[in-house]
């Protein structure tokens, strides 16, 4: 029976990739516990690629704001409760995050199959979250209580193998009546 590499226990021929146990290429190359690729040994940061730990850190930073001011988000520039007292800015967040090869292939077959395509929703509603917070925190770095006037645009690069989103969010920022 064939031995892994590194830990020398016998496995099955179907066992080892490259000669190493899924236990041994685990813990060489652990998987983000939020996107699940794979990278290699001391790269992740409390168990997070460099783009996901950032996009935890902006959701994080976006909840802090959201505890410290009035949480107003609005894609209206008015409303009949909001008394603007001063317009301080645009605020704008650019997004473009990577759609990985298994969403891909399964877009694929929901394009021929029909149906909703889980893992581009995913890409769509974290891609949300992240501009959303961004814009909160250019917002609550001018001194804002609010953002009106959001707008989001959508668009694909892809081409030569890439397939990526983007997202733009815009929005004022705005003081309001105490």
């Amino acid at each position: 029976m064939p031995k892994c590499k590194t830990c020398q226990n016998s496995f099955g021929i179907f066992e080892l990739s490259e000669g190493v146990c899924k236990s041994c290429a685990n813990k060489a190359n652990p998987p983000c516990r939020r996107c699940s690729q794979s990278f290699a040994m001391g790269s992740l940061t409390n168990g997070l690629c460099s783009a996901c730990e950032k996009i935890e850190a902006t959701q994080r930073e976006a909840i802090q704001f959201d505890k410290r001011a009035q949480d107003v988000l609005v894609t209206t520039e008015s409303s009949h409760d909001l008394a603007i007292k001063e317009r301080l800015g645009i605020v704008s967040a650019e997004c473009v995050f990577g759609m990985n090869l298994i969403v891909d292939i399964g877009s694929k077959f929901t394009d021929v199959l029909g149906g909703r395509s889980k893992g581009q929703q995913q890409a769509f509603k974290d891609a949300k979250k992240v501009a959303l917070a961004e814009i909160k925190l250019e917002a609550a770095a001018l001194g804002a209580d609010a953002v009106v006037a959001t707008k989001f645009d959508y668009g694909e690069i892809s081409g030569g193998g890439k397939s990526m989103l983007m997202l733009v969010a815009v929005g004022t920022a705005v003081k309001l009546e105490k």
